[in-house]
């Protein structure tokens, strides 16, 4: 088991780890103006709490949409820091794959990696998510090379969430029913979010 009794949990990221901030706002058509509003970290914390009661655990998501590693960076001390994490569940690249520089988002992530171990905050580290757009595909695949060979620089934990997504995808290829894993641009559904979370939780508990 990965998590400990009173675990401090941080889910840090883009939104893909918090859908939308959508779900706050007191108008109706905004709150529901999305297919799907919940994210990997909503379904994940269920499978915790049902299946794990006795860790007690309490978290924070920290995710924003539209975020790069650089403002992951501008966020660490207002966003993280007060909530003094135990565990940082960490999701990023989708956002830098647009326009990927390899040596800023390496360097961005390296920064962030030290803070949290001069922070004493464990860290576990997702792959990036799968995409529609195979060109896309190629430049997440640069940022995931960079985050497993940091993750093995900083002995923190990986997560390859990515590799079960193409499985699916591969299905659905000649599925007369596929698999829909996502909605608009590169957000996931509800069954995309349930993949992840299931990987992740798997990752968690073995």
């Amino acid at each position: 088991m990965k998590i400990n009794h009173g675990e401090r949990i941080v889910f840090f990221g883009d939104s893909l780890t918090r859908r939308t901030d959508l779900k706050e706002s007191d108008c109706p058509a905004r709150r529901y103006a999305l297919d799907y509003g919940e994210s990997y970290v909503d379904i994940l914390v269920k499978r915790l709490l049902v299946h794990h009661p006795q860790l007690e655990f309490t978290f924070h998501n920290c995710g924003h949409g539209g975020d790069t590693i650089l403002h992951l960076l501008e966020r660490y001390k207002t966003d993280i820091v007060p909530l003094m994490p135990s565990l940082m569940i960490l999701w990023i690249g989708q956002n830098d794959a647009k326009h990927f520089d390899p040596a800023r988002f390496e360097n961005g992530l390296r920064c962030l990696l030290s803070w949290c171990k001069e922070d004493n905050i464990r860290v576990i580290l997702l792959s990036t998510s799968a995409h529609r757009d195979q060109q896309k595909m190629i430049s997440l695949a640069k940022a995931d090379q960079i985050i497993h060979r940091l993750s093995q620089e900083f002995s923190v934990g990986f997560v390859d969430v990515k590799t079960p997504m193409e499985r699916v995808m591969d299905y659905n290829r000649t599925a007369e029913f596929p698999v829909e894993m996502f909605t608009s641009g590169s957000h996931l559904s509800e069954l995309g979010n349930l993949l992840v979370a299931d990987t992740v939780y798997e990752y968690l508990v073995k």
